[in-house]
């Protein structure tokens, strides 16, 4: 669950870290996705191994698929 500094460089840095860890079929949510924080949307769309399971207001969850 990614709940940290919502901005790079430190979004793109804990994404990149903790993403290595998520096994084939993980869940990896993230708070904060929205207008209000840009980054959310460019590192999301980099996530090239997960894709899009839910989405309610401000939370995003995905599910990694290989």
């Amino acid at each position: 669950f990614e709940d940290g500094d919502h901005y790079n460089p430190w979004l793109h840095e804990n994404l990149t870290f903790w993403s290595k860890f998520i096994k084939p079929n993980g869940i990896l949510a993230i708070h904060d996705y929205c207008d209000e924080c840009p980054d959310a949307y460019i590192e999301l769309h980099k996530l090239t191994d997960f894709k899009v399971i839910a989405l309610d207001r401000r939370l995003i969850i995905l599910q990694r698929f290989r």
